[in-house]
Parts: C-alpha cells; sequence; structure tokens
C-alpha cells in the first residue's frame, strides 16, 4: 500500500479539521484499521516551504495487529542543495 501527496498546498500526508498536518498516531490508527497485519504502508510527499526551502517526507509504517511501528526521513532542501534530514524511528 502507498499514499503519496504531492502539490504547492500539501502541507502533510493526511489533513486534520484545523488544516493541518494530522498527528501521528491519527495516522498509525489509518494503518491499524487499513492494512494487514507485517503489510508495509508507504507515504511518501514534498511541498514548498517557500521559494528557497523544499520538505521531502518518506515514512513506512507496519503493524502485528496492536502495536503500529513507525519510520519517517524528513529532509528540507535549501539554496544550492544544502540539506538537513531529520529522522523519527520506533522500529
Amino acid at each position: 500500500m502507498r499514499l503519496e501527496a504531492r502539490g504547492d498546498a500539501v502541507r502533510g500526508y493526511l489533513l486534520a479539521d484545523d488544516g493541518e498536518e494530522a498527528e501521528l498516531q491519527d495516522i498509525k490508527r489509518l494503518v491499524l484499521a487499513c492494512a494487514l497485519p507485517t503489510s508495509e504502508v508507504h507515504f511518501t510527499g514534498s511541498c514548498r516551504l517557500d521559494p528557497e526551502k523544499l520538505l521531502v517526507i518518506s515514512s513506512r509504517a507496519q503493524h502485528d495487529g496492536n502495536v503500529v511501528k513507525w519510520k519517517s526521513t524528513r529532509t528540507v532542501i535549501g539554496p544550492s542543495g544544502k540539506a538537513k534530514t531529520v529522522r523519527d524511528n520506533d522500529y
């Protein structure tokens, strides 16, 4: 299963009622409800933070029927290709 978000207006994989990116706990509930146990779900997307910065997000999730494990990489690419990467892993 793969969910992909692209476009100038993209601010996250899924949006909450306030129009901002859904909380990780909400995305984990979606994975638990929609994916078979041990199946890996991939999320990818990017958005322009400002004219000189691009945010690229790549995440994957998997569950055992009870607990969802999550790995995510967020990279901000700035002027001249300068990049800063943040990882969020719990498996």
